[in-house]
C-alpha cells in the first residue's frame, strides 16, 4: 500500500473537530457545568516528537474556564491555544508527547471551584485470535468533494498461532453502513501468540462522501468473527479507580 504520508496532500483542509468520536463527558461544580464533546489527535509540524491534541468543549453558566490535562504518568500539561467556536463552546489546544495516554481533564470556571473529568478509556475489540486497541482518530481532511480520516490502532494475537495483522482488512463503516475500505496502511506484519505489533500503527481512509459520518472501525468485515469497534458506545469514561488507583 502507499505511505501513510502520501494522504496529506489529498487534501486541501484541515478538519478541527469530526462529528464521531466517544460519546460526550461532562462534570459540574454546582453551578457551572464543563462538556467534553470530544478530541482528535493532529501532526505538530514544528516537532515530530509531539503532536496536536484538540478538545472540544462546552461549557455552561460561566463565562469562561481554564483547563489542564493530565496523562498517564502525572504529567500535567496547559493549554497551547485557545479556538471559540459558538457561545459556550470552543476548542482547546495542546501540545503533547506523541501517543500519549490521559487520565483527566481540570476545568476551572471563572469564579468556580476546579471541575475534574476521567477522560476516555481506549476502546478494544477482539476475538479469538486477536485484540485490536484503537487510540482515535490522527487526521481528519476535508476537501470539497470528499473527506479522509487517519486512524491509528495496535493489534495483539489472542490465539495459538500466528496472525496475519494487514491494512487492507479494515474498513471504516458510517451511519448508513456503508463500508469504506482502506487506502493507506502499514507494512502488513505477522504477530506470534501472545505478542502485539511492534508500535501503533496508522491506517487511512480516502474518498468518504461528506455527507458521510463514521461510526465504527471493522476489521475482518467479510469474515465469520468481524472486530467491530464503535466510535460512541465503545468510548466509555475511565472508572475512579483507573484515574485515582485503589485507596
Amino acid at each position: 500500500m502507499n505511505k501513510m504520508c502520501l494522504i496529506i496532500p489529498a487534501f486541501l483542509l484541515a478538519l478541527a473537530m469530526g462529528p464521531a468520536e466517544a460519546y460526550p463527558l461532562q462534570a459540574s461544580d454546582g453551578n457551572a457545568t464543563v462538556i467534553l464533546f470530544g478530541s482528535i489527535r493532529m501532526p505538530y509540524e514544528l516537532n515530530d516528537s509531539e503532536e496536536i491534541l484538540k478538545v472540544d468543549t462546552g461549557l455552561l453558566n460561566a463565562p469562561n474556564a481554564t483547563y489542564q490535562l493530565v496523562d498517564q504518568y502525572d504529567a500535567v500539561y496547559n493549554p497551547a491555544m485557545y479556538k471559540p467556536l459558538n457561545e459556550g463552546r470552543q476548542l482547546v489546544y495542546f501540545v503533547v508527547p506523541r501517543d500519549s495516554l490521559f487520565k483527566l481533564i481540570t476545568a476551572t470556571p471563572v469564579g468556580g471551584r476546579p471541575i475534574n473529568i476521567n477522560w476516555w478509556a481506549t476502546p478494544k475489540a477482539g476475538n479469538e485470535f486477536l485484540l485490536i486497541r484503537c487510540y482515535g482518530i490522527t487526521d481528519w481532511l476535508l476537501n470539497p468533494d470528499e473527506q479522509g480520516i487517519v486512524v491509528q490502532v495496535r493489534g495483539q494475537n489472542n490465539g495459538t498461532q500466528d496472525v496475519v495483522f494487514s491494512p487492507e482488512n479494515f474498513v471504516l463503516l458510517d451511519q448508513w453502513g456503508w463500508p469504506y475500505s482502506a487506502t493507506i496502511g502499514f507494512d502488513t506484519e505477522i504477530i506470534a501468540p501472545g505478542n502485539a505489533t511492534q508500535d501503533r500503527v496508522l491506517v487511512g481512509f480516502s474518498g468518504i462522501s461528506l455527507r458521510s459520518r463514521p461510526v465504527a472501525l471493522v476489521y475482518g468485515y467479510n469474515t465469520e468473527s468481524p472486530i467491530v469497534i464503535d466510535f460512541d458506545s465503545d468510548y466509555t469514561q475511565l472508572t475512579n479507580e483507573q484515574v485515582y488507583g485503589t485507596a
